[in-house]
């Protein structure tokens, strides 16, 4: 399933630090809507025109409701798939039978997800590849903000690391591993060798956008038979 990591928290005066939403927690549903995307919650936010709405997060493997008036929530959100480390909750608990029954397919297919086995070499170590399901591949973009842009530049003066870049690599490898998993989910694979990380940086006009594309072949394995 699909949600909305806080990355920061932008506005200490927003409606989201002031409901109590702190960083890493993962948004997954406003009242009875399911969150994909940032401008999803955006438009239901605007629709609502400052009534008050229902929040449900995931949060160190539990899930949390927060009330809280429509409106700015000055958070910098990424959109993440829900993984367990984001999300391990009995879907049939009483508090929250009925709200979202999306989640249990998706949570299901997460779960496969997490078994299938990436690496980097032409084999997996005590398995053999009983049938080639081609390449996959997968892409994300993600921007970065004239703030990380202008620390990244300090960094490059006065030397050190830039956690700022450092977080939107990270977060852009996790998406684009993920992506792959499922690209093999739906392939029939459950391995995927020979992966491959690239990272390219496009800028102009003030803005700049950070790319990965990772690829692989899919492949069905099986453990050899003594």
């Amino acid at each position: 399933m699909k949600g909305l990591r806080v990355r920061d928290i932008v506005n200490f005066d927003g409606n989201g630090h002031k409901a109590g939403i702190i960083i890493d927690d993962v948004l997954i549903g406003l009242d009875q809507h399911k969150l994909d995307s940032v401008d999803e919650l955006v438009s239901l936010m605007q629709r609502l025109n400052g009534a008050e709405c229902t929040i449900t997060l995931a949060r160190k493997g539990e899930l949390k409701k927060v009330t809280l008036p429509s409106g700015s929530l000055g958070l910098s959100l990424l959109p993440v798939d829900v993984e367990n480390t984001f999300f391990e909750v009995d879907p049939d608990a009483e508090e929250f039978k009925g709200r979202f029954d999306f989640v249990d397919d998706q949570f299901n297919q997460l779960k496969n997800l997490e078994n299938i086995v990436l690496t980097t070499t032409p084999e997996v170590d005590g398995y053999r590849a009983v049938k080639n399901l081609g390449i996959i591949g997968a892409e994300c973009a993600f921007g970065m903000n004239i703030f990380k842009d202008w620390f990244a530049s300090v960094t490059d003066v006065t030397g050190g690391r830039s956690g700022a870049i450092q977080s939107t690599l990270r977060d852009a490898r996790t998406a684009s591993l993920t992506d792959l998993r499922r690209e093999a989910y739906q392939k029939g694979a459950n391995a995927v060798i020979g992966v491959n990380l690239d990272y390219s940086e496009f800028s102009g006009g003030g803005k700049s956008m950070l790319f990965v594309a990772v690829t692989g072949t899919a492949v069905v394995i099986e453990p050899f038979q003594e």
